[in-house]
Parts: C-alpha cells; structure tokens; sequence
C-alpha cells in the first residue's frame, strides 16, 4: 500500500512539474496576443447588456440639452446627457446638474455622500432578477461597471491606494452579478475605467480634449493593475470592458498576456489607449481606423458608441444605452424623452448583426437595483421578437453586403437586411431576409442582392410566404402581409 501512494505521488510530482515547465500560451509581445483567435461564443452572441449602477443612481438625473454624440458643441459639457457623468458635471460652476443638485439636493450634500445612500438603498438588490431579464430578452452576455469614473468600486478590494477611503461596496456585488448571471447561461463581462478616475483629481473635464487628457501617474498605473489582476482572479470575467485608456505607465501588453492565460476565451475591447494619435483610433468606429490600432496594441473587437457602423471584416461591438444615459437618468420617464422603442431596438440589433457586429445595449436601473418601466418595456419587446426570431441572430454570420434594396408598391424605401448561417465547409445553408421600415402593411416586397438556387422559403412568424426570383431581384408575396412597426423575417434554404 505504501509502495502504491509512493508511486501515486511520484507521478503527482512529475504532472505538477511537467505543468510548471510548460511555456505560457501567451507573451506579453504583439506577435503572440495577435495569435489570440476571437471566441467563437461573442461571435455568436450579438446581444449584450451593459449595466451602469453606482453612487450616480441615486440623484439619477442628466440634462436632455444635448445628445451623446454631440460632445464637439459648445455647452456640451455642462449639459452632460450621461447620467454617470453626473459628479463631473457637478464640478462645473452654473452647470445644469450644478441646478438641479442644489435645487433638489441642497448645496450641502456632496458627491461622496451618494455612496452610503447606494449601500443602503441597494440592499433589497436580489442580482438573479437582472439576469432572468437579460437572458430572456435574449441577450447572450452582461457587462457590470465594476468601477466608473467616480472611483466607487463595486466589490470590496484588498487593492488600497484610492485618495478617497472608504469608497467601495463591502457587499461583494460584482461577485453576486457574476453567480447570478452564469446561472441563467450568460457570459459575464466586467467593465473597468482605467483612463479616468475622479478620486484621483479635482478639477472637472470641460472639453472634449480633456477627456483624454488627465494624467494620473504612476502611483494609479499600479492601482488599475492591482484592481484588474484581482478581477480576474477573483471573477474569471469572460470579457474586460475597459474604458477611456489606461495610464502611460500600466504594462497592457503583460495584463493582456495574463489575462488570456488565465482565461483563454476571453475578449479584450479596443478602449486601453495610452495617449496620442492611438486615442483618436480608438473612438472612431471604422475598420480602416481599428486595423491601424492593431498595429499598436490588441484587442478582440473594436467599439461605436452611439455611431452609425459599416460592414465590417473585422468583430465590433455597438454599444448605446436605451436613452441617452447609461446610467439611470429619471428624466427619463418624461414622454418626450430620447428614449428607444422595442422596434428601434430591434432594428439596431437586426442592422448591427447584418454587419458583423454586436449590440451591447445600455440598462441604468435605479439606485435600489430596479429597471425603469421604460428599460423594461424595450427588454420584454426585444425577448418576444427574439423568441421568434432568434435563430436568424444568434450565430450567424453577415452576407457579403450589408443591405439589399427593398420596395413595396406603398412604401418609399423598406429596409433589407441580410445574416447567414452556413456548414462547416462554409457553404451557404441559410439566408435569413430582415424587412422592415414600411409605411403601410404591404401584401409583397422586393429584395435585391439574394442568390439563386434557394430551395426553400419560410416566415419565421410562421405566415404564408412565397418567392419568385427573377434577374435583378426576388419578389415575396404573403397573404398575411408585411406589417408597418415590425421586423419580418424571412428564411431562405439552400441545401
């Protein structure tokens, strides 16, 4: 027996030391982060949410002044329609949440005062409930904000180092989201601000050249290490959502390397620029633009935000919120609010899936872990349609173009989209037909761009459809009709 547990350790010995002798799968070198191939499971996402709850969901409140992409205007600043952004914005003197502040809050109460109040008003915050929402809208992934712009850390770090004591959560919510939403089937991702911490400075961002210029040094070059380091071990996240760069004296090129030895499908996003020209191409939504980025630095995909997007050859991502705040903006509730409907939302994702990207869609619920009646609406007329439709979105691939040219005899120009699902040799097997944008419900509908030698035609939503193909384009005609306000589906069999 002896002689049995001698050799059962002796081989033991030989494993452990055979593993540590095995070179890493990753460097921290260019080369070898390049050779990271994109995990098949994000590619057939296409659905994510991205959630942004902390101190700022207590006064939840931004200006409609202005919308995200008008950030060049003058104003702008002062007029934040960023909900999250709410403590730069309060710096600002004669700002409009500098107004609302001392109007509804009182000159008295500072930003740091918010975090207590989040603590108390998140207790009842059951995480089980955000991830049976998210999964049955049919999202494939989530993205919690572990740490936003104001420093405040979700999850009780051993990492100190932060000007300001105190300033995280002592209820491990990070950890609580990552159980709850890997229960339900999804993929978890873990947003970071690394460019921009506000623990670390006084004065407020004015400009849009300010927002990429904020110098924290090296002392806070440690401290996002340490925070990221941690997350992965503590979490295993299955993606990092880094925001605004990362300090000129963070090692990215050894963080990336850990990371993808510890999580080997793991996806990085494109927003851990150190400065300079690589800022710029880290923000604009082009292809061309994320290519030159490559040459500099790696990343999974690249990322729009609130953009119009491009076919594209290589995996983005476009994220936006259901309003103009990620985070939870009360003002939202008001009728007229930049709010998305569930049929905008579902014409994003059908375009953004059309050309090789993902949606990560925006959700701020309120500080006591709620999800505005707003929010909702769009997450439960997304998962209808997705139960539908879902097969036409989930694990396909974009056609060779983004759109086909689409008319109906009353309608001045429905939208077409194409995805595709195709063998394992690559060949075509199905191409599914979006159509959408109509004025009138319509009996047929034309489509450019299809290819022939499909040999079976079907309505996902189950109506009577037929096609008839001819030199330029395909006719489908369907008793039931193609309906205004909604996003038809139509699937076409090749083998």
């Amino acid at each position: 027996m002896r002689a049995r547990h001698a050799l059962t350790l002796t081989l033991l010995a030989s494993v452990l030391i055979g593993c540590a002798d095995e070179p890493p799968a990753y460097l921290p070198e260019l080369d070898s982060l390049h050779a990271h191939p994109l995990p098949t499971w994000f590619d057939d996402a296409k659905l994510g949410i991205i959630i942004h709850w902390g101190p700022y969901s207590v006064p939840g409140w931004a200006s409609h002044e202005f919308s995200p992409n008008e950030n060049l205007s003058e104003g702008y600043w002062a007029a934040n329609p960023y909900a999250e952004w709410y403590q730069n914005t309060l710096r600002i003197g004669g700002s409009a949440t500098a107004v609302y502040h001392d109007a509804t809050w009182g000159a008295d109460v500072a930003y740091e005062d918010f975090g207590p109040m989040f603590e108390e008003q998140s207790a009842g915050w059951d995480a089980s409930d955000w991830a049976r929402t998210f999964a049955a809208a049919g999202a494939r992934y989530a993205v919690l904000t572990t740490k936003h712009h104001d420093g405040y850390l979700l999850w009780p770090s051993r990492v100190r180092g932060a000007p300001r004591a105190a300033w995280f959560s002592e209820r491990d919510l990070v950890g609580e989201f990552v159980n709850a939403s890997r229960a339900e089937g999804l993929r978890v991702g873990l947003y970071y601000s690394g460019g921009l911490d506000w623990t670390f400075t006084t004065e407020p961002i004015e400009s849009y050249s300010g927002f990429f210029d904020t110098p924290l040094g090296p002392a806070y070059a440690d401290y996002v290490d340490g925070h990221l380091r941690e997350l992965v071990r503590r979490y295993r996240p299955d993606l990092i959502w880094n925001d605004v760069g990362s300090p000129a004296e963070f090692d990215r090129l050894a963080f990336f390397a850990h990371y993808y030895n510890q999580v080997p499908d793991g996806v990085l996003n494109n927003r851990w620029a150190q400065g300079g020209l690589e800022v710029a191409l880290s923000v604009a939504a082009t292809e061309q633009l994320a290519r030159s980025q490559l040459r500099q630095t790696q990343f999974d995909f690249y990322g729009a935000e609130y953009q119009q997007v491009a076919l594209s050859g290589l995996k983005f991502e476009l994220v936006r919120a259901i309003g103009d705040s990620f985070g939870y903006n009360r003002a939202d509730a008001e009728s007229d609010a930049p709010v998305l409907t569930p049929l905008e939302a579902i014409a994003l994702l059908v375009e953004v899936a059309s050309k090789n990207g993902n949606l990560s869609l925006g959700v701020g619920p309120r500080a006591d872990g709620s999800i505005p009646e707003e929010q909702l609406a769009v997450l439960t007329g997304l998962g209808e349609w997705m139960a539908v439709n879902g097969v036409a979105i989930h694990g396909t691939r974009p056609w060779i173009q983004d759109a086909g040219a689409a008319t109906a005899a009353g309608s001045a120009a429905p939208t077409a989209r194409f995805t595709t699902r195709r063998t394992a040799d690559g060949d075509l097997e199905e191409l599914y037909v979006f159509v959408y944008d109509l004025d009138v419900s319509e009996p047929s509908v034309r489509v450019a761009g299809i290819p022939a030698g499909f040999v079976d035609v079907r309505r996902l939503d189950g109506e009577v459809v037929t096609a008839s193909p001819d030199a330029s384009d395909v006719a489908f005609e369907s008793p039931g009709g193609f309906p205004p306000g909604a996003v038809t589906t139509i699937a076409l069999r090749y083998r």
